[in-house]
């Protein structure tokens, strides 16, 4: 019998909103009648006080109805890239209500930290509790903090405490001040630019030798690696023309690609049949990962996890292939 593991979802819990309804930060949530609001960047999400979004019983009643054994625990955007102050104590409050819930369920959830980083130190310090007391099983980064990159030498510290610890960062994409020109009124930056984000902060990790220095560690990205499997070659090429070593001091090992195959990948594509079978060309097959985006996309989150099943089920890919990227893969980067 098939394992069913999705190694990237998002909650709000009920805790850290309470929190973030006082917080000076950039990014807020309101309480009202009917429920929580959410604002950041723009956006005004909705949604009910009980509800898949703060609820782990709830969840796992669309669980159940998908046959989705486990999912991966991460706090929700805005997460805390602009939380200012208060990020330590945002962090603290997400992070014990996270572990509450997977020490409760250890069986259907896995536990991942948010890490402040207005204050390194306080982020590091926050990164070892939440790994030696609280037992979660990894941390989720943003790909910018207050307009630097997650992917910048100051950051190399968290990069060597997950390799040193054996536990996988999942990396999401927040845009950088470079790329707030595009706001479009159709809100497509937040479509395409997401993507770009990560698809930059993967590249940089692999150009600076974090991936090099950092020989045990472990990056999960989201939305199946975004632009490289499309433009892998032309990465792979263009970043190894003489005149770019020059400019950018490339001193490393391996080549750029073979870094980039050592990520992982989850698979929130919304059902992309045609980029699932690209991104299994490209990439190393044991380091794909069941992941949906859950609870965000229309129907609570239902028809996301519905059609990324879907997909992989349909999918060119051989049967014990399509096994191991609906849990297996998982089960191994989790030691589950």
């Amino acid at each position: 019998m098939e394992m069913i593991v999705d190694v990237y979802t998002h909650m709000y819990p009920k805790e850290y909103l309470r929190l973030l309804e006082s917080s000076s930060g950039a990014h807020s949530s309101k309480r009202t009648e009917d429920g929580w609001h959410i604002h950041y960047w723009g956006f005004n999400i909705p949604f009910l006080e009980d509800s898949v979004w703060t609820s782990p019983e709830r969840r796992m009643k669309v669980m159940d109805k998908y046959k989705v054994d486990m999912q991966v625990l991460t706090l929700g955007a805005p997460a805390l890239n602009r939380s200012g102050q208060d990020a330590t104590a945002l962090a603290k409050a997400s992070n014990d209500a996270i572990a509450k819930i997977s020490e409760k369920h250890p069986d259907r959830f896995v536990g991942v930290a948010e890490v402040p980083l207005n204050d390194l130190d306080e982020g590091l310090e926050e990164f070892d509790r939440t790994i030696k007391e609280l037992g979660l099983k990894g941390i989720q980064l943003q790909t910018t903090i207050e307009g630097r990159s997650i992917a910048s030498p100051e950051f190399l510290p968290l990069f060597e405490r997950a390799s040193k610890y054996g536990v996988p960062v999942w990396l999401h994409p927040c845009p950088r001040e470079a790329t707030h020109w595009i706001y479009s009124a159709y809100r497509l930056d937040y479509i395409f630019c997401w993507p770009l984000e990560t698809s930059i902060t993967m590249g940089e990790l692999v150009m600076n030798g974090i991936m090099e220095k950092c020989a045990k560690l472990k990056v999960v990205t989201h939305h199946l690696g975004a632009m490289f499997p499309f433009f892998m070659e032309r990465f792979s090429n263009l970043i190894q023309q003489r005149w770019m070593k020059g400019v950018l001091g490339i001193k490393l090992k391996k080549t750029p690609a073979e870094y980039v195959r050592l990520f992982y990948h989850d698979t929130a594509l919304y059902g992309s049949k045609p980029g699932l079978e690209c991104a299994y060309q490209v990439f190393d097959h044991e380091k794909i990962c069941f992941g949906t985006d859950y609870m965000y996309g229309p129907e609570e989150g239902e028809r996301f996890l519905r059609a990324t099943l879907e997909s992989i089920r349909e999918a060119r890919i051989p049967q014990e292939d399509k096994e191991r990227i609906l849990g297996g893969n998982a089960a191994k980067l989790l030691n589950l």
